[in-house]
This record gives structure tokens, C-alpha cells and sequence, in this order.
């Protein structure tokens, strides 16, 4: 750097002999190194380089990985930092996508943003591969990749080509190499014509069409993916080691598999910190309606990560080609090191998933899912194949059909390796992925199926090598439980007799119910402790918070149980093992404990009763005797009532009966202490001690200590879980709900819960509840819908009151509308209220009831019921199957709209397009209507809602 360019520096001074050294340094350095010197020196290395690796020996390389393709001239990346500024701030006033209008080049974007992209674009003719890997200008790259038109997008992918294999495995180049194929994708989900541009040069790589014609968006992703699959020995392999190359081979799995880039909001093409600096460096839009419109959606919902986009013919037979030469690569101890790499495993378990299985054999599963579970898929698929066989054999022979059950293959011994992966935080990813799609294979599966019983039987198999009577130790692992709760969706039989000692889901249960416990405690909140100075009441509030979650197994399953039906018989057996974990069962340890402390008390009161009644007569030991035995019969039955009322309580809070009651017994003495000190009233003292001890706790309502142990999101997915079984298991649930030791305080603290709301909610609606249970919870609630929507929670509240409204008959329906109509005002102080005045429409039932009565039969539809989980599980299996079909549908023979002849652009297929897009429009118009009638006539109901409120104050 010149010395007039140097920032002036405190320091030293200089003394005058390096001062004079450096002038003849600076005088001498031009002669000693002149250009010509340094690029013969140059061209002579290079020849040397070139010699020595024709005869085979190593050459000293002076390759620069960084930077591939050379240095970017600093006045070029000056002029792109420059331009992408420009271009952010020009863009922030339209942030429309290109292709939110496939047929209009322009995309809709602002003129001057328009002319900066066409700047810039001639700015990068010739230097794409440089601008692709430097650090400034490859985020830039990105910016005009995702804002360029189809055409222009498509000559500058065209341009990239031949040097794929170096972009994909550089740190910047790579990200480039990524921004180009999720457009690629984005043009073929609007199917985007091709079109011929006169090009001076060939393409630099080979293509399939004449020359001078531009590539289609499927022809640039199929020679993508041949380039890299071609470019060297074991590409694909050495992508799925390297840590740039490893998210490109994913891209290319998604693109060509049909899953929608721009929707995956998994993760696992992008990660959460890549989005995130792409966002902070202005590449991606903020805004999420482009990417949606660009994807295809209208909405930004998560629903999107199941959406298959149509893709042409050729892609699935390059898919199976790219994972046939990935496997062929790996053995299973190669696949075991990959499942631990954190590099490798995403992208291994994306392959595993679009693998297919073998067509000629009845494996649910690909290779590389049969290698992860250490060949058990295959081992089961190999025996159940014998079995059947002899089976057939068998008949032939003696004419008589053999049993049903499904035999097993001898238990392996457990691997090491599977042991490490349980608990691994990496590989328990892949070990769950397969599970899942066995799952997932056994749902689109026909009843009965050899695929299906390979499936279960695997299932089962891994369950009893690795799972079978250690279920409750690894489900208190915080990686182990999530693979326990996969495996057990394949536990279980429906329709099929098998010893309890066989079934593993039956031995599942029996440990669940044997020291389920142990989950339930590492599942609590820490025990609120009493107030200490000014912070005691903020530190006792944030102890409650708890994030580490142990009861997922229980809740899984209950689930599974539910799902095979009272074929099955599991749902009753699975309730009881959920009721003894949180003690409430009779073999429960906490409710041993606790009634051994109460026998050492009562053995206690006796002996001291004995002592004193030595000298009494022994007629009057008689009386005291069973006096006592009446009391003991009391205090079994309130006991037992007690209990029934608190299971609600404490599974919402998630807590044992013991920890809910020394709760409870903590927010009993607080309030009794407030009420002494308020009370003024000696008859009400005198009432009180008169009731006796044992009845103190009966008069306040049981709910109180969710007030201090509030209520949890995992007990209330188990609650509904238990009240979508059937009528018989669900039973205690509702008992629990209206239970008169519980009140009206329960229901009013579910309501006013984001966790307890949805409690109320499963219970209104479920489709397995009894005429008998729902008609006494809607009378229940009745008394509190007002105070609930205009609470403090209204939110919540509010939503229980739609509930009401929507699962009520005409006569309970009649009833909200009376109610509503008698605490109008109140509704009218809220806005929720306000909102459930519009629903029941109360200003037309005060005018005339029977009109109303008319108008609600003949409009309004009482909602579906919430599926039980037999039904749920029946509805998964319909949808598996739709879905599969649909899947096969999508490939189409090609994705895109084929253009006139010799690739001109405007022709028929242009008109055709335009006139469906009209007849797409009209549609959305009359819907424009119908919504501008509607915004009026809810204008009207309003003003006359109003009009009521007002007459109403008016007194009479």
C-alpha cells in the first residue's frame, strides 16, 4: 500500500536509516521482479507441473481451494457490493417474486429494480464462476438467483454447468449450486415453457437438444444430476461426506423426489442458522407470502412439508439411480460410522426415507434401513417367507389350516453399536426414522399383507432385543424415549390371539404399570417452596417451569392401544397402568407408603386407647370397636371419592396424587389463614370446627392447588388421549370432570388455560363419550360460559363457549341463547363477547324465539364429533393409501408446458395458458363477490346487534 494511503499512527519516530531503507527497498523492488520475469517463472512451473504428472510423480501444487477459478477484480466485486445495496433498497417497496407470474417476464417488479437485475446480469457474463466462490459476491449471486426471470435464470444455470462437482463441494459455491435448483423447482411447479435464444457459443456442457436451443428447467436438474453423479469415482458418496457437498446432494433427493424446497420448514435442506443469515444479509425476501406464491401456496402454514410436487418421468429413475450407486458404496460398517457423523446423517436419513424397497421381496424397506437396524427387516422378511411356505406345505398334507399368530425369528444378541446409537443424540435420528417408516408402510399396507406382517414383525423383534423389560428405564433417557415411542406403533395385534407373555404391548403395560412412577416423578416441577423476603413469590413462580418431559411413552401407548380398538382389548389395561403411575392404582408403591403410614397411626391411637381402657367395662370396648369400624368404613369410602376427584388435578398438573395433596394442603392453609383473619362471623367458626378433621379438606374445592402447580401440556395430551378411548376407559376422566368434591372450580380453571382449555374441549366433543357424560358436562359449563368468555382469559374461555355452541343440540342450544340473552351486558364488556353475541345471535332470538328456533334448524349444522382413536387410526390407514396413489400420480411425463415446434415461445400453448388463467380468475371473482356480500351483511348484523345492546339498557 502506497504510503499517502497509510492512516497516520502514534508510535515511534522513525530513525532516518530505515527511513532511507525503505526508499531503497521501494526503488529496488521494480527492477528485481519485473512482469515479464514473474509470468515466464509462472509458465515454466506450470510446464513442470504438467511433466511430473505425466510420469506419475507428485507435483508441487500451488491450487488455491478457496478460490477455484481465480481472484473476482476488485473494481468488479466493489460494483456488485454497490449493486446489491441498490437492489435491497430498490426491492424493499415491491417484494414480489418472479414467478409469481410465469407468463410475464417481468414478474411485476419495479421498473428500476428491473434495469439494476439487467445491469448486473451484464456485469456477470464471464466471470460466473469467480462471483459463484468469492465470499462478498456469491450472497449477491444469490440475491439475483432468486429475483431473475425463468430465462435468465436458466442461461445463467446453463453457464455453471461442467464445473458442478468444484461449485458443490466449495464453502460459497455450493450455496450458489443450491439457490439455482430450488428455482429450477420453482419454474417447474408453474410449469414454464422453454425457449430458444440465439446463442453464439455452445453449450459448455453436453445437452440433450440441438444446439443453440436453451435447456428446460427438467432438462438443467437431470444434467445436474448426471454431471455430479459422473464426475468422478464414488461422487456420490464423496458428496455425502463433505460438508458442502452433503446439502446439495440433499437438494438434488428433494427436487427430484417432488418435495417443495421453499415449504420444508424441517430443516432439512436449510438449517435454521443458514435462514437466518441469509436473512440478515438481505438474500431471502422477508416476506413470507412471496415465497409461498412462488412455492406454489397462499398461505405460510407447516402443512406445506407434506405437499408432493409433480415431477417429470425421468426423475424418479435418476432418484433410485443416485441411491442405488450411494448404497453400493456401503457396507453395514460403513453405514453405522456415517449414522454417527453429523455431516452424513441428515442426508442419509433423507435417502433411506426415498429409497425404495426391493420390488421381489417383501421387505417394507431399502437397504440402507435394513443395514441401520443391523438386517432384522431382512431377517424377519427371510423367516416369515419359510413360515409361510411350510405352512402351505402343511395344508396340502393334512388338509387343515394353521394358526394365524405371527411367528418370530430367534432374538439376536443386542449389538453394541445399537446400544451407542439408542442414546446418541445423531444416530437415535436415523434408528426413529426407520421405525417411522415401518410405521408408515404398515398404514398404506393391505390388511394382512406380507409386507405389513414383515413390518410388525420387525417391530416386534427389535422391541424384544433391545426394549423387552428395560422399557421404563430408556424411556427416562432424554434421546432413547423418542425410539421407544416409535417402536411401540408397531407392538400390538388386532384381531389376533396371543399369550400375554408373547404380546409384547401386554408386557409394555405390565412395566408401565409396575414403575410407571418413575416417569411421572422425573416429569414434575419442582415442589413450590414457601416465600423468603421481597423475591420468594418470583422465585417460587418460575420453578413451575419445566421443560424436560419423561411421559411420552405413556402417552404413546395409550395411543397405540386406542388405535386397535376394543378388538385389541389393551385400552383398559393401558388406563390403569396410566392411573397407578400417578397413584392412583392399587399396587401403586406411593399409595402403599401412604397407607402404611396410615395403619402405624391408627395402630398407634389403639394401643394408647387400649392402655386407657383397661379398667372399663367390656361391653363399652365393644361399642368403641365399632364405632371405629365405622369410621374406618367412612374414611375408605371418602377416600376412594377423593381419589376419583383427583385424577384430573394431578394428571393436568403432572404430578402424583402424594406430591398434588402436600400442594394442596399448602394452598389449604394459606387461604384458611386469609379466612380467619377475615372472618368476623362466630357461627361460621363454630360450623367449621364442628365438621372435624377429616372433613376439613371437603368444603374447598379440590382444584385450588392448580393455582400453584399450574397446569401442564403434556398431562393435558394425556387426559385427551384418554378421553378419545372408549366409553368404558374414559369414564374415570369424566368422573373426575363432575365430580362435586372438585365444583365448578375445575371446570372454570381448565377454561382459563391454554393446556386445560383443549382438555374441555376433547371432552364436549369426543365421539366416545356417552349420551349420559357429555349432557352432564354441557349443564356443568352452562353456569360459567358467561364468566369464562368475559374472564381474564377470555381467550381460552371463549373458545370452550364455541365449543358449547357448536356439539349442542337444539335444546341446550336454546338454553346458551337464554343465558346469553339474561348477562348480555357482561358479554358486551368484552370483545369475545361481543364476538359470541354475533354467533348465537341474541338480538333475533329477544325479537322472536321462534323465528330464531327456525332460522338455527335450518342453517345451522351441529359440528362432527372428534374421532376416537380407532376411528383416527382407520382414517390414518385411508389417507396412507390416498396418499401412495397420489404419489404415483404426480410423475407425470413432463412437468413443464411443451412450447411450439424448434422451441418458439409464443404460440398455442401461450393462448391455452391465458385462457385457463380466465377461467381460473372467474371463480376467484364470484368469491370476491360472495365475500363482499358477506362483509355487508355483517355490517348490518353488527349495526342491529348495537341497535339491541342500546334498546336493552333503555329501561321499560
Amino acid at each position: 500500500m502506497p504510503r499517502e494511503n497509510k492512516v497516520r499512527q502514534r508510535g515511534k519516530k522513525k530513525s532516518k536509516q530505515q527511513v532511507d531503507g525503505e526508499h531503497e527497498h521501494e526503488q529496488q523492488q521494480p527492477e528485481q521482479q519485473p512482469d515479464w520475469i514473474l509470468s515466464q517463472q509462472e509458465h515454466e512451473q506450470q510446464q513442470q507441473q504438467q511433466q511430473q504428472q505425466g510420469q506419475g510423480q507428485p507435483a508441487h501444487d500451488d491450487f488455491d481451494a478457496s478460490t477455484p477459478f481465480g481472484l473476482v477484480a476488485p473494481e468488479i466485486k466493489t460494483y456488485f457490493k454497490t449493486a446489491h445495496a441498490d437492489l435491497v433498497a430498490a426491492g424493499r417497496n415491491n417484494r414480489g417474486s418472479a414467478y409469481t407470474d410465469i407468463e410475464e417476464e417481468e414478474g411485476g417488479d419495479s421498473e428500476q429494480h428491473q434495469l439494476l437485475l439487467n445491469a448486473a446480469l451484464q456485469e456477470l457474463s464471464g466471470h460466473e464462476l469467480a462471483l459463484a466462490t468469492d465470499p462478498d459476491t456469491s450472497i449477491v449471486l444469490e440475491y439475483i438467483i432468486d429475483r431473475i426471470n425463468p430465462t435468465q435464470l436458466r442461461v445463467l444455470a446453463d453457464r455453471l454447468s461442467g464445473s458442478l462437482f468444484t461449485l458443490a463441494t466449495h464453502r460459497f459455491g455450493s450455496h450458489v449450486v443450491e439457490a439455482i435448483l430450488a428455482s429450477l423447482q420453482r419454474i417447474l411447479a408453474f410449469r414454464a415453457s422453454s425457449r430458444k435464444i440465439a446463442s453464439s457459443a455452445p453449450s459448455s456442457s453436453s445437452s440433450s437438444g440441438d444446439v443453440g436451443t436453451l435447456r428446460t428447467a427438467s432438462q438443467l436438474i437431470l444434467d445436474y444430476a448426471s454431471e455430479l453423479k459422473e464426475s468422478q469415482q464414488d461422487a456420490v458418496s464423496t458428496l455425502l461426506h463433505h460438508q458442502f457437498g452433503t446439502h446439495i446432494l440433499r437438494t438434488l433427493f428433494s427436487i427430484l423426489s417432488g418435495r417443495s424446497l421453499d415449504s420444508d420448514s424441517s430443516g432439512q435442506t436449510r438449517s435454521k442458522r443458514s435462514a437466518a443469515f441469509r436473512q440478515k444479509e438481505g438474500v431471502s425476501s422477508s416476506d413470507k407470502k412471496g415465497k409461498s406464491k412462488a412455492s406454489g401456496f397462499t398461505d405460510g402454514s407447516a402443512e406445506h412439508d407434506s405437499v408432493v410436487l409433480p415431477v417429470p418421468a425421468e426423475f424418479p429413475a435418476l432418484l433410485q439411480a443416485l441411491l442405488s450407486d450411494l448404497t453400493a458404496t456401503l457396507g453395514i460398517n460403513e453405514v453405522r460410522a456415517l449414522s454417527h457423523n453429523v455431516i452424513a446423517a441428515p442426508t442419509l436419513g433423507l435417502a433411506l426415507a426415498l429409497e425404495l424397497p426391493p420390488a421381489d421381496e417383501d421387505l417394507p424397506v431399502g437397504r440402507l434401513a435394513d443395514l441401520l437396524l443391523d438386517n432384522i427387516p431382512s431377517t424377519c422378511a427371510t423367516f416369515l417367507a419359510s413360515q409361510s411356505e411350510n405352512k402351505k406345505k402343511k395344508k396340502s398334507k393334512k388338509g387343515q389350516a394353521g394358526s394365524d399368530a405371527l411367528v418370530l425369528p430367534p432374538i439376536p444378541e443386542r449389538s453394541d453399536h445399537m446400544e451407542s446409537a439408542l442414546r446418541d443424540p445423531i444416530a437415535s435420528h436415523l434408528i426413529q426414522r426407520v421405525l417411522e417408516l415401518l410405521a408408515e408402510r404398515v398404514r398404506a399396507a393391505e390388511p394382512g399383507s406380507p409386507k405389513e406382517s414383515v413390518a410388525l414383525a420387525t417391530g416386534r423383534l427389535f422391541w424384544r432385543t433391545y426394549f423387552l423389560g428395560r422399557t421404563v428405564n430408556l424411556a427416562l433417557h432424554p434421546t432413547a424415549n423418542y425410539i421407544v415411542q416409535s417402536c411401540v406403533t408397531l407392538l400390538g395385534s388386532q384381531g389376533q390371539d396371543m399369550d400375554a407373555e408373547e404380546d409384547e404391548l401386554c408386557s409394555a403395560i405390565a412395566e408401565l404399570q409396575s414403575s410407571g412412577k418413575k416417569l411421572v416423578k422425573a416429569s414434575m416441577a419442582p415442589l413450590p417452596t414457601p416465600k423468603k423476603g421481597k423475591s420468594g413469590g418470583k422465585g417460587s413462580a418460575s420453578q413451575h417451569v419445566k421443560t424436560e418431559n419423561r411421559t411420552g411413552v405413556l402417552n404413546a401407548i395409550l395411543v397405540r392401544a386406542g388405535h386397535l380398538g376394543s378388538q385389541g382389548g389393551y385400552e383398559a389395561d393401558a388406563v390403569r397402568a396410566i392411573l397407578t403411575s400417578f397413584g392412583f392404582g392399587e399396587d401403586a408403591d406411593g399409595d402403599a407408603e401412604q397407607d402404611e403410614e396410615e395403619d402405624g397411626i391408627k395402630e398407634k391411637k389403639k394401643k394408647k386407647k387400649s392402655k386407657k381402657g383397661k379398667g372399663e367395662d367390656g361391653q363399652e370396648e365393644k361399642v368403641e370397636g365399632d364405632d371405629e369400624e365405622g369410621k374406618n368404613q367412612s374414611t375408605e369410602k371418602d377416600d376412594a371419592e377423593r381419589k376419583a376427584a383427583l385424577i384430573v388435578p394431578c394428571i393436568l398438573s403432572m404430578r402424583s396424587r402424594k406430591a398434588y395433596e402436600r400442594i394442596l394442603k399448602q394452598s389449604l392453609s394459606g387461604a384458611g389463614k386469609a379466612e380467619k383473619d377475615a372472618e368476623e362471623d362466630g357461627e361460621e367458626k363454630e360450623d367449621e370446627e364442628k365438621e372435624g378433621e377429616e372433613q376439613e379438606g371437603e368444603s374447598p374445592s379440590l382444584a385450588l392447588g392448580l393455582q400453584a402447580s399450574p397446569a401442564s401440556l403434556y398431562g393435558s395430551v394425556i387426559l385427551q388421549t384418554m378421553l378419545k378411548t372408549e366409553a368404558s376407559a374414559s369414564e374415570t376422566v369424566y368422573q373426575s370432570l363432575l365430580h362435586p368434591l372438585n365444583g365448578p372450580e375445575l371446570l372454570r380453571s381448565l377454561a382459563q388455560s391454554a393446556a386445560g382449555m383443549h382438555v374441555l374441549v376433547t371432552a364436549l366433543g369426543s365421539a366416545t363419550a356417552t349420551f349420559k357424560n357429555r349432557t352432564a358436562l354441557f349443564r356443568a359449563v352452562l353456569p360459567i360460559l358467561v364468566d369464562i368468555t368475559v374472564g381474564e382469559n377470555g381467550k381460552w374461555g371463549s373458545r370452550v363457549a364455541d365449543a358449547c355452541w357448536d356439539w349442542a343440540d337444539p335444546f341446550f342450544k336454546d338454553k346458551v341463547a337464554a343465558e346469553a340473552l339474561r348477562r348480555e351486558r357482561n358479554l358486551l364488556s368484552s370483545t369475545f363477547g361481543k364476538f359470541f353475541l354475533r354467533r348465537v345471535n341474541v338480538g333475533l332470538y329477544r325479537r322472536d324465539p321462534r323465528k330464531w328456533k327456525e332460522e338455527l334448524t335450518r342453517t345451522v349444522e351441529r359440528k362432527g364429533w372428534l374421532p376416537g382413536l380407532a376411528e383416527e387410526w382407520e382414517n390414518q390407514r385411508k389417507e396412507a393409501r390416498l396418499a401412495l396413489e397420489a404419489g404415483a400420480a404426480t410423475i407425470t411425463e413432463d412437468a413443464e408446458v411443451p412450447s411450439g415446434s424448434n422451441g418458439q415461445a409464443n404460440g398455442n400453448g401461450a393462448e391455452k395458458t391465458m385462457t385457463e388463467k380466465k377461467r381460473k380468475e372467474k371463480p376467484g371473482e364470484e368469491a370476491e363477490d360472495g365475500e363482499g356480500k358477506t362483509k355487508k351483511k355483517r355490517k348490518r348484523d353488527a349495526s342491529t346487534l348495537e341497535l339491541d345492546s342500546i334498546l336493552s339498557m333503555i329501561p321499560g
